[in-house]
Parts: C-alpha cells; sequence; structure tokens
C-alpha cells in the first residue's frame, strides 16, 4: 500500500519569507528547506519566482495599489492642469494677434497722413 502525501498550499507571504531566508548569504537553501520541512527544490522555485516578480504579498499588492491610485491622482490633476494652459495658450494667441492687427493700423494710416501731407 502506497501512502499517498497531501499537497501542501503555502500562501505567499510564507514562500516570500522562506526564498528571502534561503537568499541569506551565510544560509544554505538546503538548510532552510530541511528547518520548513520543504524540498529543496521547491525553494529553489520560490526564490526564482521572487526575483521575476512573480510572487508578491499581500502589503506589497496594496503598496501597489495605493501608489496605482496615487499616479492616478496625480494624472487627473495633471490633465486639469494642462487644459488650464491651452485655455491660456489660445488666448494668448489671441491677444498677440490682436495686438499684431492693431499695431499694423495706425501705421498705414499714418503713412497714408504722411504721404498726404507732402
Amino acid at each position: 500500500m502506497s501512502k499517498r502525501q497531501k499537497h501542501r498550499q503555502y500562501d505567499s507571504d510564507f514562500k516570500i519569507n522562506a526564498a528571502r531566508l534561503a537568499n541569506h548569504p551565510d544560509i544554505h537553501t538546503k538548510d532552510v528547506a530541511e528547518v520548513l520541512k520543504i524540498h529543496p527544490f521547491m525553494l529553489s522555485r520560490w526564490k526564482k519566482e521572487l526575483r521575476e516578480g512573480r510572487i508578491m504579498n499581500k502589503s506589497s499588492d496594496n503598496s501597489t495599489a495605493a501608489r496605482l491610485e496615487e499616479a492616478k491622482r496625480r494624472i487627473r490633476e495633471l490633465e486639469k492642469e494642462l487644459a488650464r494652459v491651452r485655455v491660456e495658450n489660445d488666448l494668448l494667441k489671441k491677444a498677440k494677434r490682436f495686438l499684431s492687427e492693431r499695431k499694423e493700423k495706425p501705421m498705414s494710416s499714418s503713412k497714408g497722413a504722411a504721404k498726404r501731407s507732402r
């Protein structure tokens, strides 16, 4: 009779802590696996997944969500500022056009008056 072993599910916090412990320069992966009663290959796989960013703990998920919300808020803020600056830019363009047209009119009429007085 063969005994069928149960597969234990490990949460991501456990995996991360185990992988970080095994990454310590003075500690061997084999020793950590032995203490945690897991296969060294599994621990090596967790180390690789941690390096690649494929496993994350809940606190890092929360900080990621918080950073995402902060980025969204900042984007909304910048979009409002961009809209305001565009309006200002359009007004400045219109003012420049208006002033340049205004300067041209008196010059042409004064030139005509100068010609008439000769």
